[in-house]
């Protein structure tokens, strides 16, 4: 099918206030100053045809200060008329006796597709540049939904960021063969050298208490066999003592607590290695979680990119794309 311009209207698109044109000859010729809207007139045919691509270049279709605009474009056989608002556009094509027709757009982009593949340049070119003319047609007639540069972003950012773990692991890893793993007798907390002072200090003052209750305990009981006179009063100072004797705390072990005051230095810095090793562990164990994660999304990109490759139509029978080039 042959694509022809029998009339072109458009109105508030890019500079174009409203233009009207009848071609006659085969040739049109648009002249005049810079900035008078010439491309506008041809930026018009591309919005009003192929809106998805045609944005790219064209992301504020109307016309500075307007709200919204309007191109038809009757092609003899289809008459296609698209309006343009802020939000985006609306697409209707119709048959030369006004009937609406279905699917729209996957008329024009047949109508383009036929006109804008040409296999003969296709073969000429590399396999990089004939990826990317299949890439920039399936994004046209998929108007974007198969964005095979978007799909290649996310698989890139996804490959960084799970290299970025990889290292970090290595790191973890190699930093965490540095350290001596705690044994089951190492310490996992640190010692207070205030609280070991403190605890010493009121040991030795229940120490001395008792020691001088113990000695007034025996002087009244040397009392009481000497002094038979002052027996009642002896024997109710024994029962006072020991009644104090009985509510006393047991006496902490001293000299284990001397001992644990002067190796406290070698104790807390074995628990700060246990302690780092724990921590070392646990973010190795959380950065092997976040590559899984990564992994997976990566496994699901390219999952749904062979999904939306397989399904998305070509205009070449049997031809498909591949991550590296096509088929």
């Amino acid at each position: 099918m042959s694509l022809r311009i029998i009339q072109l209207q458009a109105e508030n698109i890019k500079r174009v206030r409203a233009v009207d044109i009848s071609p006659e000859d085969d040739v049109i010729v648009l002249s005049g100053m810079n900035g008078e809207g010439k491309t506008s007139v041809l930026d018009a045919i591309w919005l009003a045809l192929q809106y998805a691509a045609a944005k790219r270049g064209n992301p504020t279709p109307l016309r500075a200060g307007t709200s919204k605009g309007r191109v038809t474009v009757d092609l003899g056989d289809y008459i296609v008329t698209r309006k343009f608002t802020e939000n985006g556009s609306t697409l209707e094509v119709r048959d030369p006796s006004g009937n609406p027709q279905r699917s729209p757009q996957k008329i024009l982009d047949g109508l383009i597709g036929d006109l804008s593949f040409d296999p003969w340049e296709f073969a000429r070119k590399t396999e990089k540049e004939q990826r990317q003319m299949l890439a920039d047609v399936l994004y046209s007639i998929t108007e974007g939904e198969v964005d095979l540069a978007a799909f290649d972003a996310n698989h890139k950012e996804a490959f960084e960021k799970r290299s970025d773990c990889n290292r970090e692991k290595k790191r973890l890893a190699t930093l965490l063969t540095q350290m001596a793993p705690p044994l089951a007798t190492d310490p996992e907390e640190l010692l207070s050298v205030s609280d070991l002072t403190t605890a010493i200090t009121d040991a030795v003052s229940v120490t001395t208490q008792a020691q001088r209750l113990a000695s007034e305990y025996q002087s009244n009981m040397t009392c009481r066999t000497r002094l038979e006179a002052e027996l009642r009063a002896a024997r109710d100072d024994e029962i006072r003592i020991a009644k104090e004797i009985a509510n006393l705390p047991d006496a902490p072990d001293v000299e284990f607590l001397k001992g644990e005051l002067a190796n406290i230095e070698e104790r807390n810095k074995r628990a700060r290695e246990v302690m780092a090793y724990r921590a070392t562990k646990d973010g190795l164990t959380s950065v092997d979680e976040e590559i899984k994660g990564y992994n997976d999304t990566m496994e699901l990109l390219e999952i749904n990119k062979a999904e939306a490759l397989e399904d998305s139509p070509l205009p070449v029978k049997g031809l498909r794309v591949t991550p590296e080039s096509q088929l």
